[in-house]
């Protein structure tokens, strides 16, 4: 899996403009994050996490959104393979959406939704090099 962008607002300390990544025009295969305290490292890994799964390990959701702003949106892009996979998640309002190659995924609501993402999508993780994509 390759995440090609990533874009977040209100999520943690970040406010509601919203903070975009892009890693599509790059080949590379590994990104470094660097800063200092408190500069945010670890909240684009969380953004990331959240985008992906909807859940961040020892943090309740509650504790997620800016506190001043809340509406905490996080919108992530990933290849899977042959799979463009274009994720939207946010908390208040709740919200999750699921494009697959540019068409919304729905299989009755969104538990099933993240399993199929988990299972059948995400399962590409184990074959990342180019090798495995031939």
């Amino acid at each position: 899996m390759r995440i090609k962008s990533i874009e977040f607002k209100n999520f943690a300390s970040y406010g509601n403009k919203a903070q975009t990544l892009s890693f599509e025009d790059d080949k590379a295969e590994l990104f470094l994050t660097t800063g200092k305290n408190g500069d945010g490292k670890t909240t684009i890994a969380n953004a990331i996490v959240f985008g992906l799964y909807g859940k961040l390990e020892g943090v309740k959701l509650q504790d997620l959104p800016n506190r001043i702003n809340k509406n905490l949106m996080v919108k992530l892009k990933v290849q899977c393979k042959n799979i463009e996979v274009d994720i939207e998640r946010g908390l208040a309002p709740n919200h999750f959406k699921v494009m697959l190659n540019g068409i919304e995924f729905d299989k009755a609501g969104k538990k099933s939704v993240q399993e199929y993402l988990e299972e059948e999508v995400y399962g590409c993780l184990l074959y990342t090099s180019d090798a495995a994509d031939e």
